[in-house]
């Protein structure tokens, strides 16, 4: 095993900054689930770090040539976590068609997928993608404002999922809304009632903001049709992860109920 350098540990610890990981390509996940994840998905692999004492299970065949070692002072400049498991792994941002950077206004996804306005939160983010993963849900439509999906703290909440999800970055979210409007469902507290459409109907829902909802100049394009989660008792809202549950679900069997 490689002694990890003085350059590959400026380079990995440089990897919590978003800038650095957009002009590396390259990010950081986390812990012996996400190598396991790794190897498995379709993203190369730079470099496995493995914190000095800390061993690799025999169901987790890194190639020798990938794996370096860190002493315990240079593994937390690396890591995020207060109490990390002692393996990292660094991988490459993928091209298409894992990740399309800077998508243009006429790319469709595949759908069912969630188009999301400025969803801020890591944690928020990372459940919304295990949501996507667990009801098959293929692609996720990032807008402006959408918190880094390789932000360590997206990736962490994601337990995987961010590797077997394709990934669009819209910059142009409100063009590429106005040409798909009529496959578009737009959540929002005063549209229709969940209990009495079919989101079957069409493949794309937009989630907005966490405290601002959906900006009123893109939810309030022709031809997308609103809908909301009934509610029964007194709460304000629901956050937008639980919500992003609820639609998935319904997604996925409204075309079987009844």
């Amino acid at each position: 095993m490689q002694a990890l350098s003085k350059a590959k540990l400026r380079l990995f610890a440089g990897l919590q900054l978003k800038k650095i990981r957009y002009e590396e390509g390259l990010f950081v996940a986390e812990g012996l689930k996400m190598c396991r994840e790794a190897l498995q998905s379709a993203y190369p692999i730079e470099a496995v770090v493995l914190a000095k004492g800390t061993e690799l299970p025999a169901d987790c065949p890194v190639p020798a040539a990938l794996l370096f070692e860190a002493t315990a002072d240079d593994f937390k400049r690396i890591s995020t976590q207060v109490s990390p498991e002692g393996i990292l792994t660094v991988l490459r941002m993928p091209g298409k068609p894992f990740v399309h950077l800077q998508a243009k206004p006429n790319d469709v996804p595949i759908g069912p997928a969630f188009v999301l306005a400025a969803i801020q939160d890591p944690g928020n983010l990372g459940t919304i993608l295990r949501t996507s993963d667990w009801f098959g849900m293929p692609s996720l439509i990032c807008g402006p404002g959408t918190v880094d999906p390789f932000n360590p703290k997206v990736l962490r909440s994601s337990m995987g999922s961010l590797f077997r999800t394709q990934l669009y970055f819209m910059d142009d979210l409100e063009e590429w809304l106005r040409r798909n409007a009529d496959q578009v469902w737009c959540a929002d507290m005063e549209g229709e009632s969940l209990e009495t459409v079919n989101l079957s109907e069409r493949p794309y829902i937009l989630l907005g903001n966490e405290a601002l909802g959906v900006p009123a100049e893109i939810g309030g394009i022709s031809g997308i049709r609103r809908v909301t989660i009934p509610r029964l008792g007194h709460a304000e809202s629901l956050n937008a992860a639980t919500a992003a549950s609820i639609f998935a679900w319904n997604m996925a069997f409204s075309d079987k109920k009844g």
